[in-house]
């Protein structure tokens, strides 16, 4: 939706701690930037885009409502609620549907309550596992879910068969899901070595997983074993392309 269609009464109503940003495409929009803003305190953020047939951008739209799934799951992995982002596809003139989809969000935001990063002192582990989150999404891997869950549900495969947005959704949050917790291991053992037993306490994850993704890591040229502490091998993070 091109926000300057949208006059300023329908704004004007509305609490003055709103701020509204103009983009050409929210399927433009950088995912990083929302989670940046969310590490900043940002209690909420409502992305309006054109509804589907009416992008300037082809398929602007569509992709931004990728972007916007992915990002929900990766705040509900590291903790933050993902109800404090909302989207909305609709017609730059309907101006009324745009005042009571943003009422309704306000509503939401205001019910959730403040955002944990606004607070003086921020719960370590929840800024570790967000930190996590925001690595994932400046990798290439977190760009390449959205691309092809675009091309597969839309336009299917090499054969022309198109894959279910169930069976999709289920590979993508395991591939997700594994890209959050490497990343958290390795923003972890960045700080120093860990045993396996230490990182299934910080991320909650069984031993037997963690060693999963350590061994992943390790093909990936990730992490190394830095020394055996009695008969328990520490790990630490290689300073690698990731």
């Amino acid at each position: 939706m091109h926000p300057e269609k949208v006059s300023s009464e329908s704004l004007s109503e509305f609490p003055a701690e709103i701020r509204p940003m103009k983009v050409k495409c929210i399927g433009g929009v950088d995912p990083v930037l929302l989670m940046e803003s969310f590490l900043e305190g940002v209690d909420g953020i409502f992305l309006v885009g054109c509804k589907e047939g009416d992008c300037h951008f082809m398929e602007g739209n569509l992709q931004g409502e990728h972007k916007i799934r992915l990002i929900e799951k990766l705040l509900g992995l590291a903790g933050l609620e993902p109800r404090r982002l909302g989207y909305e596809l609709m017609s730059a003139l309907d101006e009324d549907l745009f005042k009571d989809s943003l009422t309704d969000f306000i509503g939401r935001a205001e019910a959730l309550g403040d955002n944990p990063f606004s607070a003086e002192q921020t719960d370590p582990e929840l800024l570790d596992s967000s930190l996590a989150a925001k690595a994932v999404l400046e990798g290439f891997r977190a760009r390449a879910l959205v691309g092809m869950e675009l091309e597969l549900l839309e336009k299917g495969n090499v054969y022309g068969e198109r894959v279910s947005r169930l069976r999709f959704g289920e590979v993508q949050d395991e591939a997700l899901r594994a890209e959050f917790f490497r990343s958290w291991i390795y923003l972890l053992l960045r700080k120093g070595p860990l045993s396996v037993q230490e990182l299934s306490e910080r991320t909650g994850l069984r031993e037997g997983q963690v060693l999963r993704h350590i061994v992943a890591m390790r093909q990936r040229n990730l992490v190394s074993m830095e020394r055996i502490d009695g008969v328990t091998p520490l790990y630490r993070a290689l300073e690698a392309l990731r």
